[in-house]
């Protein structure tokens, strides 16, 4: 819960977020073409070699934009249901 207040206060503060695996390799720095993708509100990884669309978490990227901060209100909401 708190990762997602934290992620919450950032979006909702006009910071873009980038949230990757600790043990993840990159073979060329991605911040910079990330940051130029304003026409989305998330773009998640997709490890899968067959083109499905099976979106993975271990590398989320959110745009700071109203549509990323409701949809981050809404995990918010659901983890706030299931914890009680």
């Amino acid at each position: 819960e708190f990762r997602t207040r934290l992620l919450l206060d950032l979006l909702f503060n006009g910071v873009p977020v980038f949230v990757c695996e600790a043990d993840a390799v990159w073979f060329r720095n991605p911040i910079s073409w990330l940051s130029s993708q304003n026409d989305f509100d998330l773009i998640v990884g997709n490890d899968n070699t067959e083109r499905e669309l099976l979106p993975e978490v271990g590398f989320m990227f959110l745009n700071a934009t109203s549509a990323a901060v409701d949809l981050w209100l809404t995990l918010l909401h659901l983890q706030n249901c299931a914890l009680y």
